[in-house]
């Protein structure tokens, strides 16, 4: 959203300042429930400690994202910094008890759900405020008589009084279901990183759930992983992926722009602040992700002929059908041929069996009137690329110019 149209109270909720005080305040919390909790060795005075120097500098966590990549080991990175800095030589580090046992959805979902509820109570302020105005307005103009319209055209007469309490019936729905959106966002989940505890007790999920005002998922699902050191997570990827949902959606926004009242008005406008400069920004941020990841993408060839010999050569079958085809075997019956082996070879290779590979087992089977030399030159994966260079040929002729 732009400036334009965000209130500052809104906007601060947003804010990474704001989503940093909230991953703070989490961390400190799930180290005080570790302590109390006396079982992975953090003392009571190293959860104060942490409690009593835990901070952060949002240029310095921005600075060590541009090299991490991942912005909660950037934020815990530069939280750390502050933690030990004071530390006397030698001595542990109470830093290294921060994010113990969680993973990154552990702190993202539980403080984004907190910023939900913040949002929420601002919303619900809004609601009640504008509640109680249209319920005033309604008795100052309770004798204020007009026409009332069914289809846009007079019926019988009422008086204004009664729409303004109308809209404040509305409102007063519309606030009991806000909040009970309010309530069904308040949860936060602590449980490592596929929602197991495998590596953090539930009280902790409970203890930092009850301090921040919200209800612990009984069952939670993780996302994003700051706890096992062995992925490579496609994070931007996924981002590109999620950003396009926001451009396909405004493009919607741009065709309800089309229907203006009469010869013209600006209902569009506050739509194209908004939606054009979000589509455009965001658009130019997916393509400077896709240069760089396209640019240096790295293959690994010997894996990708691992995944093709990976069905022990059922890709070929196609082949296989056509060189039966060519012996004078009707359709019907090479494709019997062909189907038959291959569903033997496919089934071993589900239920992870050793067995004969697909070319083996036709060479073994008497119907098959296929040459050993046919065989072979069908099962070289280059046999189906001899017309390539007709595709590149016609590519090095693109031009973006």
């Amino acid at each position: 959203m732009i400036d334009r149209y965000t209130r500052p109270e809104m906007g601060h909720i947003f804010s990474l300042e704001n989503k940093y005080a909230i991953w703070q305040e989490i961390e400190v919390l799930a180290c005080e429930a570790q302590a109390e909790l006396g079982k992975i060795g953090i003392s009571k005075d190293e959860a104060q400690w942490i409690r009593d120097h835990a901070n952060f500098e949002k240029a310095k966590v921005d600075e060590i994202e541009e090299v991490t990549r991942h912005d909660v080991i950037a934020f815990l990175t530069n939280m750390k910094e502050y933690i030990d800095a004071d530390v006397p030589e030698g001595d542990p580090k109470p830093s290294r008890w921060v994010h113990y046992g969680m993973t990154s959805s552990d702190l993202g979902d539980t403080a984004l759900c907190y910023q939900l509820t913040q949002a929420c109570d601002l919303i619900i302020e809004d609601v009640k405020k504008l509640g109680e105005i249209c319920k005033r307005r309604a008795f100052e103009e309770r004798n204020t008589l007009c026409a009332g319209r069914t289809h846009g055209i007079h019926a019988e007469p009422m008086t204004f009084g009664m729409k303004f309490g109308s809209w404040a019936w509305e409102l007063k729905r519309d606030l009991d279901r806000l909040e009970d959106a309010r309530k069904n966002v308040a949860f936060g989940a602590i449980s490592g990183a596929v929602g197991t505890y495998s590596s953090i007790e539930p009280f902790v999920e409970e203890y930092v759930c009850e301090h921040l005002g919200l209800v612990h998922d009984p069952l939670s699902t993780q996302v994003i992983s700051s706890a096992m050191p062995h992925k490579r997570n496609p994070i931007t990827m996924e981002k590109v992926c999620g950003l396009s949902r926001v451009v396909k959606a405004n493009a919607q926004v741009a065709f309800d722009n089309v229907a203006l009242w009469h010869e013209r008005d600006i209902s569009h406008s506050s739509a194209e602040r908004v939606a054009q400069a979000d589509s455009f920004i965001a658009l130019d941020h997916m393509f400077q992700c896709l240069i760089r990841v396209i640019d240096g993408l790295q293959l690994y060839p010997a894996r990708m002929m691992a995944n093709l010999n990976k069905t022990r050569g059922l890709i070929f079958s196609s082949k296989v059908l056509l060189a039966l085809v060519d012996t004078g075997i009707t359709r019907e019956d090479a494709y019997a041929i062909v189907q038959e082996n291959a569903m033997a070879t496919w089934h071993e290779v589900q239920d992870c069996v050793s067995g004969p590979t697909f070319k083996e087992r036709l060479e073994a089977d008497p119907r098959c009137t296929v040459s050993q030399e046919k065989l072979d030159e069908i099962f070289d994966p280059w046999d189906f690329l001899t017309r390539i260079d007709t595709v590149f040929d016609r590519l090095e002729q693109l031009s973006f110019e």
